[in-house]
């Protein structure tokens, strides 16, 4: 995907999150967990038609089975155009658990199924589990279905994949920020106007305090994104050139950003603690958060040791190709 394409694919994204995060709010009656999306709505609208009259309940009838059969429809064009793999048998499962998340949307309050007895309990939760899971099987197929690709592509392909690969990364950061996150920040509003019923005037300092405490959560997310842009540009040059002087700049320009990055982290955690402190007094949410962002340092030291390595291996070439 182009670079442009890919910014307004993201910007949609997180554009449509946000719009999500807030129609929740306004709409708790039929839209209640982002994880839930697009089942839930879908359920209401079945619910509705089925409810309407004979001719409507099979109308729902129909759209449910065929919403549910689609990944099994999708198995039998697959099976007709390539060779069955074991992880498209991921197909019938994600089929039937779709049969079980839409029912549950449907009727919550049904005793068919096992999960009556956790809606009873908290619905919010049980859509979280039905709807989380029925994304994580569709997900899980598509990365499997890509790694195989990888294995089993030339070179050029495998760059390809790679990048597509670093897109879908893009697109998770931008659901940890303005999905996850954003839905995290709203919940901390709710809860703070809640426990402070009558004395909404003093709270702008608390409000003000949970915003920066969203932004020091999703700053790694928003820096990962830049980072992958420029993991991208690095596979450009290697791809064109190994050996080359911008190959080379390319990684090292990518190793000193993800340091720098997370460098930034570290310092804007601790910096967020100790104005908290300061702010005691004022604010009626202290949250004191210690974040050791491990993963963004190993990828930065294996990027350091890849620009070395390349370094390393360019400066070999060159007194191969001096010596000959």
């Amino acid at each position: 995907m182009k670079r442009k394409s890919l910014y307004i694919v993201l910007a949609s994204e997180a554009l449509l999150l946000v719009v999500l995060n807030l129609v929740q709010i306004s709409l708790t009656g039929i839209f209640t967990t982002i994880l839930a999306f697009p089942f839930e709505p879908l359920g209401r609208l079945l619910r509705f038609l089925s409810l309407s009259g004979r001719f409507g309940n099979a109308i729902a009838l129909t759209l449910y089975a065929a919403i549910c059969l689609l990944p099994i429809w999708l198995f039998v064009c697959i099976s007709k155009k390539r060779k069955r793999k074991i992880e498209d048998g991921m197909l019938f499962a994600l089929s039937a658990l779709l049969f079980l998340t839409l029912e549950r949307m449907i009727n919550p309050g049904n005793d068919i199924f096992f999960l009556s007895s956790l809606f009873s309990h908290s619905p919010v939760v049980a859509k979280s589990i039905l709807g989380g899971t029925t994304w994580s099987i569709l997900i899980g197929y598509l990365l499997l279905r890509m790694l195989r690709l990888s294995f089993e592509s030339d070179n050029e392909k495998l760059n390809r994949y790679l990048f597509v690969l670093l897109d879908v990364l893009n697109a998770a950061f931008i659901w940890a920020i303005f999905g996850s996150g954003f839905q995290s920040l709203l919940s901390s509003f709710a809860s703070l106007r809640a426990n402070n019923i009558g004395t909404e005037d003093t709270l702008f300092i608390s409000y003000l305090f949970l915003v920066l405490r969203f932004a020091i959560d999703v700053l790694p997310y928003a820096f990962s994104i830049l980072t992958v842009f420029l993991a991208q540009d690095m596979l450009k040059q290697i791809h064109a050139d190994s050996y080359s002087e911008a190959s080379v700049l390319a990684a090292k320009k990518l190793s000193h950003w993800c340091k720098k990055t997370l460098i930034a982290v570290i310092i804007s955690n601790i910096g967020f603690n100790i104005i908290q402190i300061l702010f005691a007094s004022k604010i009626r949410n202290v949250n004191s958060t210690l974040s050791i962002p491990l993963i963004s340092l190993i990828f930065v030291l294996c990027l350091l040791l890849f620009a070395r390595i390349m370094a390393q291996s360019r400066e070999i070439k060159h007194d191969n190709d001096l010596f000959i």
